[in-house]
Order: structure tokens, then C-alpha cells, then sequence
């Protein structure tokens, strides 16, 4: 049995306990880490030049199966020279339409069956926006530090004239 075969027999096979459970499949894990942290068509071109037809068709296979009690759809099988991609487009629009908590965890057994990032295939944007919330995140910090020590300088002149009060009551007492 060769890799790619082996593959698709790891998702037929994978177990879903009420599923929600650990099924073992690198193309779906793939798909369901990426989906969020880059865009949809480069996610679709990694798996589009990495996986084979029968993976993607199994993978698409048991993502509608996970939504088929809900979904009164049938399978749509894709045929022609865009099978593939047209395949891996209504993965990404099953897994989105799935309702997170009955998402089984997708898992690799075989990390070098995972396709290969490099920096050109990250989205720059999400990192910006990461970014942006960490400088709003020093700045109500840098807020907060202002207020404390604000608080602090208060209390020390409220310290200092509740001394001068006191040496004032002692000193018209003992006059």
C-alpha cells in the first residue's frame, strides 16, 4: 500500500467519538490550522500540489459525513480537469459551515505528509494585525502604570498632610 493509499485508509478508518473526538489525517489537519492564519486560495494551492485525488476525495468524504445529519445535501461528485480544486473549495466551505464544537481534532501521524510553509506562504496581514493589538495592549498597560502612579503620588501627599495635621493636634495639645 502505497503512502497516498495509506493516507486515505488512516480518514476512513479514523474513529469520532460523538464527533467530537481525535481522528488521524494530515490533509484535514492541515486544512483546519491553516483556515484561519492564511488566506482560503493558498491554503487551497498548498493541498491542490501536495495531496493526491483519492486523499482529497476521502477527506471530502468524511468532512460531509460530519455534516450530513444536519445537511440534507448529497455529495456532490466533482468530475472534469478542475476535479480537484473543486474538491478542495467545498472542503473549505464544509469545515467552515460545521459547528465548531462538533469538529472532531484533526491530527497528523506523519508530519512529513503535511505540506511544506515557507515565508512566502504566510499572511502578512495577520501578523499586522497582531502587531496592532499588541501596541493597544503596551498602551492600556503604559495607562495603567500613569494611574498607579498617580494613585501613589495622591497617597503620599494625603500621607504627608495627615502628618502635618498630626504634629499640629500634638503641638496644640501640649500648648
Amino acid at each position: 500500500m502505497s503512502a497516498s493509499q495509506n493516507q486515505g485508509a488512516s480518514l476512513a478508518s479514523g474513529s469520532v467519538g460523538g464527533n467530537t473526538g481525535v481522528v488521524i489525517n494530515e490533509l484535514l489537519c492541515f486544512l483546519s490550522n491553516k483556515t484561519d492564519s492564511m488566506p482560503a486560495d493558498l491554503v487551497r494551492k498548498l493541498i491542490f500540489d501536495f495531496y493526491d485525488e483519492k486523499e482529497i476525495e476521502a477527506a471530502k468524504g468524511y468532512l460531509f459525513d460530519l455534516q450530513a445529519p444536519t445537511n440534507s445535501q448529497r455529495l456532490i461528485k466533482r468530475k472534469g480537469p478542475n476535479k480537484k480544486n473543486a474538491d478542495i473549495q467545498d472542503m473549505q466551505q464544509i469545515l467552515l459551515s460545521l459547528d465548531v464544537a462538533e469538529v472532531p481534532c484533526f491530527v497528523a501521524r506523519d508530519l512529513s505528509h503535511l505540506p511544506p510553509l515557507s515565508q512566502d506562504h504566510f499572511d502578512l496581514s495577520s501578523v499586522l494585525k497582531d502587531l496592532q493589538e499588541l501596541k493597544s495592549d503596551i498602551e492600556a498597560v503604559k495607562d495603567v502604570r500613569r494611574e498607579v502612579t498617580l494613585l501613589k503620588e495622591s497617597l503620599g501627599r494625603n500621607a504627608e498632610s495627615r502628618d502635618c495635621v498630626q504634629r499640629v493636634h500634638v503641638t496644640t495639645e501640649a500648648t
